[in-house]
């Protein structure tokens, strides 16, 4: 029902366990916004536009957390050439679980179909290989790129920040 709500989820075969992640016995206070089974009666098109984001990011993220893990294999290579080592990294992609889900809304949201282009996350993957395996004559080539400094913090780390250093005053919370 949650899933049929939203046009990024169309043709998913997906269906929310949503007791991974709600305990209505366990709220007592309540500080999120959640779609509630109200949804099925409403109609989302017709919704203003600020209040369709919220919904929609909420309804996205809600079912992003009840989905199945991303599982990936990562491998790091030591590679040694002319005295000089050099390292590469890979993935391996399992299976993409939420991943899936997060790649469906965020296309939906630059409102284009959903492809693996260059916006999307580059995965690396390493050819298969084995210890001790050696290479002849292989190809290489010298590349350049710049470093980029570091985000900036934005409003979640100013305030996740404040909270980690006020909770240490005494009062606090």
């Amino acid at each position: 029902m949650l899933c049929g709500k939203f046009s990024f989820m169309e043709g998913a075969d997906f269906t929310p366990e949503l007791a991974k992640v709600l305990n209505s016995k366990k709220v007592s206070d309540h500080h999120a916004i959640i779609p509630t089974m109200e949804l099925a009666k409403t109609d989302i098109i017709a919704l203003p536009e600020s209040e369709k984001n919220i919904l929609t990011l909420a309804g996205a993220r809600l079912i992003m957390a009840t989905a199945a893990v991303h599982n990936f294999e990562a491998v790091t290579a030591t590679v040694e050439c002319a005295g000089q080592s050099f390292t590469a990294r890979g993935k391996t992609v399992l299976s993409d679980g939420w991943k899936e889900i997060d790649r469906r809304y965020r296309a939906a949201l630059k409102n284009k179909p959903e492809t693996d282009d260059a916006d999307s996350d580059i995965e690396k993957t390493l050819p298969p290989f084995s210890e001790g395996q050696t290479f002849e004559n292989p190809a290489a080539t010298v590349t350049e790129h710049d470093t980029t400094p570091p985000k900036p913090h934005n409003d979640v780390i100013h305030f996740e920040s404040r909270q980690w250093k006020y909770s240490k005053c005494k009062g606090a919370g």
